[in-house]
């Protein structure tokens, strides 16, 4: 029997408008069994515009959905809809394109769902609440439960640290406490992000022995530990350092990249290229390399360390409800992130505040100072969706090597740092 959705998060709307940036960005994956059945619906050849429906991609060592000259899925109509969806039914796609942008973690005895904000429409939270979706979410887990019968159930929590295990009932609450910080309307956003990395690093030192009493009343001191001690200036906070500029700007590249879709920049031209932009994101100095189209073209990096000044009220419920959706579907951590533990993939998660702040500022860095900055929130949902195209789904944000980088970021202090600075 399959295990229930029970948390669909309640801040979050969503619907499909065929905007078709799925089917333009990314390459879709086909199991055998899919690709047998998209064989027997006979697709003229014509249709297709005279290419085959598959194509081997040896980055994931299988089959998956051919695209067009102009990048798009060959199923994909002049209507902007799929072809398979419309003379087929939603069931007739493959699992990957049904269950986009849903996310799924199985947590004990039940599913919880979230969604991956690279999708515009759940970005912009346009569409129905996620609870009118709840009977094709639960049709989602299925498909995936079948891939690995029983799993589901038997997945174990996510570690706080490596061999310090809770059972998920406390993994939750930890969850939820981090939410809590994240929901306070009370106070910027940025200082919320402080409270989050200061709730972490008061907690990270606790043993298990520690907490065997029950966390919850330790928790709820944690939490009102977190709000007395951090900072509520972030100019009383020095600047990032050397290093964790440098670390800092690494993880920014990595976010900034776009190698498919209509949005690709100057990475997939060639590995010499590659290097260069690395070596430009290394110094931090000159011209930020267009990575990604929506860079605009001679950027600076002095430009992108300039002051944005405080969020207004549409962007920070914007940014609420996308840390919220992450933190309550547990997207962050476990299985659906690399399997980090807790709490280093809360801080691969905090993380990417500076980065979508630094993104927003170099996506506006051409403004002319005299000019208001308007569509700020347009903006700043281009920042998210470009970061979210990767966090939890872009392999070397998964690496030992970059997950060693978040770990010195946060053991030097240097990721509060770098979310005051990036909230100026």
């Amino acid at each position: 029997m399959s295990l229930p959705v029970r948390s669909l998060p309640v801040i979050q709307n969503w619907d499909c408008h065929s905007c078709s940036d799925c089917c333009r960005t990314y390459h879709v994956r086909v199991t055998p069994e899919e690709q047998q059945r998209i064989i027997q619906q006979n697709w003229d050849d014509s249709v297709l515009g005279g290419r085959p429906a598959f194509i081997w991609e040896p980055a994931i060592g299988s089959e998956r959905l051919n695209h067009t000259a102009d990048g798009a899925c060959v199923f994909l109509g002049p209507d902007q809809r799929c072809r398979i969806h419309a003379r087929f039914g939603p069931e007739a796609k493959p699992a990957a394109c049904r269950i986009y942008p849903f996310t799924l973690a199985a947590v004990g005895d039940h599913w919880r769902a979230g969604l991956r904000y690279a999708c515009p429409s759940a970005a912009e939270n346009r569409g129905r609440p996620l609870s009118d979706h709840a009977a094709e979410v639960a049709v989602y887990a299925d498909l995936v439960e079948q891939e690995s019968p029983g799993a589901a159930a038997k997945e174990p929590p996510p570690p706080l640290h490596p061999g310090q295990n809770l059972p998920w009932e406390d993994i939750l609450r930890f969850a939820d406490t981090v939410d809590d910080l994240l929901a306070d309307p009370r106070v910027p956003f940025g200082l919320r992000i402080r409270r989050v990395l200061t709730f972490a690093q008061l907690a990270k030192p606790m043993r298990s022995a520690a907490l065997a009493g029950g966390v919850r009343p330790i928790l709820k001191v944690l939490a009102a530990a977190a709000i007395e001690e951090t900072p509520t200036d972030p100019a009383t906070l020095s600047p990032p350092g050397w290093v964790g500029r440098m670390l800092f700007r690494q993880a920014a590249m990595v976010y900034a990249r776009k190698d498919n879709g209509p949005d690709a920049g100057v990475g997939r031209t060639g590995k010499l290229t590659r290097f260069w932009a690395a070596w430009q994101f290394a110094t931090g100095r000159g011209t930020i390399p267009r990575l990604h189209r929506a860079i605009p073209e001679r950027t600076t990096f002095a430009q992108a360390e300039t002051p944005w000044g405080e969020l207004d009220s549409e962007s920070t419920q914007f940014l609420t409800r996308y840390y919220r959706v992450k933190v309550q579907s547990l997207q962050f951590c476990g299985r659906p992130h690399f399997g980090t533990t807790f709490w280093m993939g809360l801080d691969c998660l905090m993380l990417t505040f500076p980065v979508v702040m630094w993104l927003n500022r170099v996506l506006t860095a051409t403004v002319l100072p005299s000019t208001p900055r308007a569509s700020s929130l347009a903006t700043l949902i281009r920042a998210v969706r470009m970061a979210d195209d990767h966090f939890g789904y872009n392999t070397v944000l998964g690496t030992a090597r970059q997950l060693r980088a978040v770990r010195i970021l946060a053991e030097r202090g240097e990721l509060a740092r770098l979310a005051a600075w990036y909230s100026r």
